[in-house]
């Protein structure tokens, strides 16, 4: 688990060095060990696309500075969690092994001795796959 000091490291850059490459450092910590695939450069978005990604870019100083270092910052009462776990379903994306938003779930699933559940997409799968609802409801009643 990241602890509250990477996070104040991470403000820190932000302040010091600008958003942008804040979120470069970001960016590269979210990626799979060994992925040196870069971004394509020139790719044209669709309308609504567009308009998403500028309201993100607005929020971006909001995220930098309050949302990113708040779960960084997290650490989970593991003994709580343990107390609960035959009530816990750990899940992650099957596109996202290995990057930034599945590694807890993993080291959680592992550490408690329960199954981790795998979800088509990655990060946000619930919203590319259609199928992600239904295995969410399968693994509620399990």
């Amino acid at each position: 688990m990241v602890g509250a000091g990477l996070a104040e490291c991470f403000v820190f850059f932000a302040d010091a060095e600008g958003l942008m490459p804040a979120m470069a450092v970001f960016a590269a910590g979210l990626k799979k060990d060994g992925d040196t695939t870069e971004p394509k450069a020139g790719i044209k978005l669709p309308q609504q696309a567009a308009a998403r990604l500028e309201r993100t870019m607005a929020n971006l100083p909001n995220f930098v500075g309050r949302i990113v270092p708040g779960f960084m910052s997290y650490a989970p009462d593991v003994q709580r969690l343990e107390e609960l776990s035959d009530r816990l379903v750990l899940a992650g994306g099957e596109d996202s092994r290995g990057e930034l938003p599945y590694r807890p779930a993993a080291f959680l699933a592992e550490r408690l001795s329960t199954e981790l559940w795998h979800f088509p997409g990655g990060h946000t799968g619930l919203t590319t796959h259609p199928a992600f609802g239904e295995l969410l409801r399968k693994a509620f009643r399990a």
